[in-house]
């Protein structure tokens, strides 16, 4: 459980990181399935691999080029807002620091290859909880629940799942918020970091105290952002089995993979149960719903998992 300091840092500061939450046995397993499902081995709906799978290295042409390489505007000067962050529309996001070429890429392209390695042509993996046992049942680990009750309270539901691996020399993932409008009641994110995440291979970065609800608006993140605000940016690199826990609307990122090897995160998504499925007036989505049959619906399409799993708890009618 965390420490009152800990609490208090996440209150002030709109995350908390977590080293050592989540016994070594435990993310080796994890890791190991996820490796497995990478392979092929343990099946998921193609449509949930289908979008991450990383376009032009499919697996009859693992060496073909990559897209993507970080964008030429990222070392345009005219976009830079500081030494470490481009803007481009309204996106911005850290930059690489140790310029990479094409054959130094394709190089550690083909030692996965010549390895084997299942990761190589791997993104993203969606909706894990939907679709297999194993990562359920680690979305409700005890000590993850421990720190989910202390946050959102006794009671917490998890709603999203997406594993993101950045492989060798990838790009940056830009500033934003995870959001969750339509949810009444507090959200917050679990980071699981499945492999050593490093500042070099692109750990989470955070702005601390962007969690007031209206501070930014969400697709317009970029003009709120200023050069003073990013030198408080805070890197939160972590060893397999740490976690980092950040409020909804806590502004994150990742920077650039500047290394040859990649790395897994998972994050999941959860929200209080008893929270209600709300329609929000500032949001661009025209209605938020709610079947009989328990999917979520945002302007018709479903949102988030296809159930909202309790792992702490008990569920209230007419919540989510």
């Amino acid at each position: 459980m965390l420490t009152q300091r800990q609490l208090d840092s996440y209150i002030e500061n709109g995350f908390v990181a977590v080293p050592g939450l989540i016994p070594p046995d435990d993310v080796a397993r994890v890791k190991g399935h996820a490796t497995d499902i990478a392979a092929g081995r343990v099946a998921i709906p193609q449509n949930e691999m289908a979008g991450g799978r990383r376009t032009g290295v499919a697996r009859d042409n693992r060496l073909a080029p990559r897209t993507g390489a970080q964008a030429p505007v990222a070392t345009d000067p005219a976009s830079m807002i500081t030494d470490k962050h481009a803007r481009r529309g309204q996106q911005v996001y850290p930059v690489r620091q140790r310029p990479v070429d094409d054959a130094t890429r394709q190089a550690a392209v083909r030692a996965m290859a010549a390895a084997g390695d299942p990761w190589i042509d791997v993104e993203r993996m969606a909706h894990l909880i939907d679709h297999d046992d194993v990562f359920r049942a680690f979305s409700a680990h005890p000590n993850i629940v421990a720190v989910l009750q202390q946050l959102l309270g006794p009671n917490v539901k998890s709603i999203f799942d997406h594993l993101f691996y950045k492989g060798p020399y990838d790009g940056h993932n830009r500033y934003h918020q995870d959001g969750f409008f339509e949810f009444s009641d507090r959200a917050c994110t679990a980071w699981i970091a499945l492999d050593n995440v490093t500042a070099e291979n692109g750990c989470m970065r955070y702005i601390p105290d962007t969690a007031g609800y209206g501070q930014f608006k969400f697709d317009q993140i970029a003009d709120g952002m200023t050069p003073e605000m990013l030198a408080r940016e805070v890197l939160a690199p972590m060893p397999a089995g740490g976690v980092v826990f950040h409020d909804r609307w806590t502004l994150h990122a990742t920077g650039p993979n500047e290394t040859p090897k990649g790395r897994a995160g998972w994050a999941v998504h959860y929200a209080s149960a008893k929270s209600r499925f709300i329609y929000d007036p500032t949001t661009e989505y025209k209605s938020f719903t709610q079947t009989p049959e328990g999917l979520h619906l945002r302007d018709d399409e479903v949102d988030g998992n296809m159930q909202y799993r309790l792992v702490s708890g008990r569920g209230f009618p007419g919540c989510i």
